[in-house]
Protein backbone atom coordinates (compact mmCIF):
# COMPACT_ATOMS: atom_id res chain seq x y z
CA UNK A 1 0.00 0.00 0.00
CA UNK A 2 1.45 3.55 -1.29
CA UNK A 3 1.45 4.93 2.65
CA UNK A 4 1.21 8.77 0.66
CA UNK A 5 -2.05 8.50 -0.88
CA UNK A 6 -3.18 6.84 2.49
CA UNK A 7 -1.98 9.52 4.46
CA UNK A 8 -3.44 12.11 1.70
CA UNK A 9 -6.86 10.27 1.98
CA UNK A 10 -7.06 10.22 5.63
CA UNK A 11 -6.22 14.22 5.57
CA UNK A 12 -9.07 14.98 2.63
CA UNK A 13 -11.13 13.12 5.24
CA UNK A 14 -10.40 15.36 8.15
CA UNK A 15 -10.78 18.72 5.90
CA UNK A 16 -14.37 17.84 4.67
CA UNK A 17 -15.23 17.10 8.39
CA UNK A 18 -13.62 19.96 9.35
CA UNK A 19 -15.27 22.20 6.70
CA UNK A 20 -18.47 20.88 7.50
CA UNK A 21 -18.15 21.83 11.38
CA UNK A 22 -17.10 25.25 10.69
CA UNK A 23 -20.12 25.51 7.77
CA UNK A 24 -22.43 25.02 10.95
CA UNK A 25 -20.59 27.28 13.13
CA UNK A 26 -21.05 30.03 10.21
CA UNK A 27 -24.75 29.79 10.00
CA UNK A 28 -26.79 32.61 10.85
CA UNK A 29 -28.27 32.82 14.05
CA UNK A 30 -31.99 32.23 14.57
CA UNK A 31 -33.11 35.71 15.45
CA UNK A 32 -33.38 36.80 11.79
CA UNK A 33 -37.06 36.64 10.87
CA UNK A 34 -36.23 36.15 6.92
CA UNK A 35 -34.19 33.37 5.53
CA UNK A 36 -33.37 32.70 2.51
CA UNK A 37 -32.42 29.11 1.54
CA UNK A 38 -30.19 28.36 -1.65
CA UNK A 39 -28.88 25.35 -2.85
CA UNK A 40 -27.25 23.63 -5.87
CA UNK A 41 -25.50 20.64 -6.65
CA UNK A 42 -23.84 18.75 -9.24
CA UNK A 43 -23.91 15.35 -10.30
CA UNK A 44 -21.73 13.76 -13.22
CA UNK A 45 -22.68 10.76 -15.17
CA UNK A 46 -20.08 9.75 -17.59
CA UNK A 47 -18.77 12.86 -19.11
CA UNK A 48 -22.25 14.96 -18.86
CA UNK A 49 -22.64 16.85 -15.81
CA UNK A 50 -26.18 17.32 -14.67
CA UNK A 51 -26.03 21.06 -12.92
CA UNK A 52 -29.11 21.93 -10.69
CA UNK A 53 -29.66 25.34 -8.19
CA UNK A 54 -32.41 26.95 -6.65
CA UNK A 55 -31.81 30.12 -8.50
CA UNK A 56 -28.77 30.93 -11.36
CA UNK A 57 -26.35 32.31 -9.24
CA UNK A 58 -26.33 28.58 -6.90
CA UNK A 59 -26.50 27.08 -9.89
CA UNK A 60 -23.25 28.80 -11.24
CA UNK A 61 -21.47 28.53 -7.92
CA UNK A 62 -22.25 24.07 -8.09
CA UNK A 63 -20.72 24.57 -11.85
CA UNK A 64 -17.61 26.25 -10.68
CA UNK A 65 -17.36 23.83 -8.06
CA UNK A 66 -17.98 20.79 -10.32
CA UNK A 67 -15.34 21.83 -12.66
CA UNK A 68 -12.63 22.46 -10.18
CA UNK A 69 -13.56 19.18 -8.45
CA UNK A 70 -13.27 17.67 -12.02
CA UNK A 71 -9.86 19.18 -12.45
CA UNK A 72 -8.27 17.89 -9.20
CA UNK A 73 -9.48 14.39 -10.54
CA UNK A 74 -7.97 14.53 -13.57
CA UNK A 75 -4.53 15.92 -11.65
CA UNK A 76 -4.38 12.89 -8.90
CA UNK A 77 -5.80 9.97 -11.63
CA UNK A 78 -2.31 11.93 -14.06
CA UNK A 79 0.11 11.60 -11.08
CA UNK A 80 -0.38 8.26 -9.71
CA UNK A 81 -0.19 7.13 -13.68
CA UNK A 82 2.97 5.29 -13.30
CA UNK A 83 3.17 4.29 -16.96
CA UNK A 84 2.20 7.47 -18.75
CA UNK A 85 3.32 10.35 -16.80
CA UNK A 86 6.62 9.28 -14.88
Amino acid sequence: MDLGLFTTGVLMLFAGFTILALSYAASPSEESSEKRVRAGGVVIVGPIPIIFGSDRRAAYIAAAVGALLTLLALAVTMSTWGGMYP
